[in-house]
């Protein structure tokens, strides 16, 4: 999906950027009419202040930005492409003893005929029925000052950006010129590597001057994305640097703390870099990098700390022979280096803590986390969450993406409760005594619905959405949705590409109950889950959908259907960063459900484009019981032989996943609000009901497609 300013403006604001100035005759009221009847076709209306803005400006310049962006954009994003599904009677012709289905799908399988092929045609006109279930949306107006402060908050976020992340900011950048993002980057501090990596890489192109680089790693992971391939340790294909870019990378190493340390994480490649290009490097200006590369080929000797670490800490499990003066000074060896790496302390800490306790030295466990605490501030907020978060989740389990990839760890539970509770209000004491010292919020609302909406530490990785969710959110499914309908569409690459999408379905206890795929009959309990037919190839485009009807699942006794996962996988093993693959979710009463008009943009409630590198993704939960939609975005490791989802369950441990996922006490949108608020202003516990004090109030207000959740500003201005 191409990327603009107004896309940008769109998914982040749910609106329109129209900064211009320019005055002349304004739009006639016909234009305006006609402008606000496509735009309710897709069930958004002007908003008060986009409006009058354009009753201020020129008509010339309305007509243009809706013409050649706006409503582009929109078509892109919402209107039906005109792909067919199989089954060309769907929903009402798909039954449990329907035999005509069978006919189209073994057409489609043996000879890969297409709806198209059978004569099945359909109006491709706009459509323009409104929804009877998601309410109409407001364009908003957006400003440049809106905009680049949306930029800073991406460039200072104290998580991983994830790629839709980067394809915004670099879109924001490229919109302003060089002046105005010299003055940004005065302005903007980045605290995340990988940021200043791409940052670095981007400013360059411009000719504008990049941030210092902190880290060794940091270095070499610029000279990879330089040479155009991903940073590996065993291996990376260098391209030939001039003078001027090795000169850059040696004078940063220069002016890197613990260098050694630091390259060794990356020895093999280091020394291949230096192999390559240490001829055109004048070491005598350069002490500290010379130092470096004499210890990676061996010409001197140094004993890197994670050495130091590992050395300690087998020296104190082998204390617990030795008396408790022994012991003590053991541990306390091992404690001393920690405290050199805090962040490091940080992320070991529980499982330290585990081990103390295997050695029964009384009391050990308090004075480990007083040590930890006596370096805390040295460690960084978005580690601080991630422990916080552990502590809370000890007993759940423990899950984490591992390039795209959801992968299972053993958790520690060894650790005493008193500790754990402890240490946990310790951390939101540091916490808070952080967010103090940030500018007053004033008087402050949360909506508590932002207790369902889950605080990340990172979104690497993530596909990109229609507005920014985070995983394990929990969104209401609408009051008078009857029918869930999902759908997936996509198109061939040069070869021929198969996408499925499924559901399964499972019991409280997360256990299989229920399976609706290209491999089961294509209509369940009684008509209550029906899915359109397997298309197998798209050369001109193709789309699945799947409906549960809300209402007929609970007519029957269908209990055992407590939880639907919507799953899409690339039969053909192509990942999905290779090819466009769009997939969304619509919610729509029972008749609207029947009518011919099979993609209706205007019930559209969740979409997403799925981007990473990985051929099978988890997109969302529904909970049927609660009538909640819970936010996924989840992959697992590739299945290199049958790709669907009845194999990826027995390969991977899906089940264990989604029971983590429900059970999970997530760090919430509105637990980081709320410690920001009652350190940095006043919480109120309702609204003024006065528009004067209103004005007055800082307010979160509940997250909807009018209302994005606005995740830049908050890992970076309340993390």
């Amino acid at each position: 999906m191409q990327n603009s300013i107004q896309k940008v403006a769109f998914s982040r604001f749910n609106g329109v950027l129209l900064n211009s100035n320019k005055k002349g005759e304004p739009i006639s009221e016909f234009l305006l009419a006609s402008i606000q009847e496509v735009l309710m076709s897709y069930n958004f209306t002007l908003g008060k202040e986009l409006f009058s803005r354009i009753l201020e400006t020129e008509a010339n310049v309305t007509i243009d930005l809706f013409k050649d962006d706006v409503f582009p954009m929109l078509t892109e994003l919402f209107a039906d492409k005109g792909y067919k599904p199989l089954y060309p009677d769907f929903p009402l012709g798909v039954t449990e003893d329907s035999t005509d289905i069978y006919f189209y799908q073994i057409l489609h399988y043996l000879f890969l005929v297409t709806p198209e092929d059978l004569g099945v045609e359909e109006s491709n006109k706009i459509e323009s029925l409104k929804s009877k279930v998601v309410q109409s949306k407001e364009l908003n107006l957006v400003t440049d000052k809106e905009i680049l402060s949306l930029a800073k908050q991406l460039m200072e976020s104290n998580v991983v950006l994830s790629e839709s992340d980067k394809l915004d900011l670099f879109t924001i950048l490229d919109y302003f010129n060089n002046t105005v993002v010299k003055q940004l980057m005065e302005d903007t501090n980045i605290v995340i590597k990988e940021t200043m990596i791409d940052v670095s890489i981007y400013l360059g192109s411009r000719g504008l001057t990049s941030p210092s680089l902190k880290t060794a790693t940091d270095v070499l992971r610029l000279i990879a994305q330089m040479s155009g391939v991903p940073l590996n340790k065993k291996h990376v294909n260098f391209k030939k640097f001039s003078r001027a870019e090795i000169t850059m990378f040696i004078t940063n190493l220069e002016a890197v703390g613990f260098l050694k340390d630091d390259m060794n994480t990356y020895k093999k490649v280091w020394k291949k870099f230096f192999k390559l290009f240490g001829n055109r490097v004048k070491f005598e200006k350069y002490p500290n990098v010379k130092d470096a590369v004499d210890y990676l080929f061996g010409q001197s000797e140094h004993t890197t700390m994670g050495y130091k670490l590992e050395k300690a800490l087998i020296d104190f499990k082998q204390s617990s022979d030795l008396s408790l003066s022994e012991q003590m000074k053991s541990l306390d060896s091992l404690l001393d280096l920690y405290k050199k790496r805090s962040g490091v302390f940080a992320r070991n800490l529980i499982t330290l803590l585990s081990e103390t306790n295997d050695l029964k030295i009384n009391h050990s466990e308090k004075y480990i986390v007083k040590q930890f605490l006596s370096v805390v501030d040295g460690v960084n907020s978005r580690i601080l969450y991630q422990l916080l978060d552990r502590i809370n989740n000890i007993s759940v389990g423990r899950f984490i993406q591992v390039s795209g990839e959801v992968v299972k760890l053993p958790e520690t539970k060894n650790v005493s409760n008193d500790i754990l509770d402890y240490l946990k209000q310790e951390l939101i004491s540091e916490l808070s005594r952080r967010a103090s010292l940030k500018e007053p919020m004033g008087l402050v609302y949360i909506d508590d619905s932002l207790k369902d909406i889950a605080f990340t530490t990172s979104q690497k990785d993530s596909n990109g959405s229609l507005h920014p969710m985070t995983r394990g959110s929990k969104l209401a499914i609408l009051d008078n949705s009857e029918v869930i309908r999902i759908f997936i569409y996509w198109e061939n690459t040069e070869n021929r590409v198969d996408i499925d999408s499924s559901f399964t379905f499972f019991d409280n206890e997360f256990n299989r109950t229920e399976e609706i795929a290209y491999y089961t009959h294509h209509a369940l309990r009684n008509g209550a889950i029906k899915h359109s037919g397997d298309v197998v190839n798209a050369p001109n485009g193709a789309i699945e959908y799947i409906d549960i009807n809300l209402n007929k699942l609970s007519e029957g006794d269908n209990s055992d259907l407590k939880y639907a996962l919507m799953q899409i996988h690339s039969f053909t093993q192509d990942t999905f960063n290779n090819m466009t693959v769009r997939a969304g979710v619509m919610q729509l009463t029972a008749e609207e459900a029947e009518h011919e008009k099979l993609f209706k943009s205007s019930a559209v409630t969740h979409m997403f484009d799925l981007t990473t590198e990985t051929t099978n993704n988890k997109p969302l939960l529904f909970d049927l019981e609660n009538r909640e939609i819970i936010w996924l975005d989840a992959s697992f490791q590739q299945v290199k032989s049958i790709n669907n989802a009845h194999v990826d369950f027995n390969r991977n441990p899906v089940s264990d996943y989604l029971k983590y996922i429900v059970e999970k006490d997530n760090i919430s949108v509105y637990d980081v609000l709320k410690l920001n608020a009652e350190a940095r202003g006043i919480l109120l516990e309702n609204l003024p009901n006065n528009e004067e004090d209103l004005q007055h109030v800082k307010v979160f207000d509940k997250i909807t497609d009018e209302n994005p959740l606005q995740l830049a500003e908050l890992v970076s201005d309340f993390m």
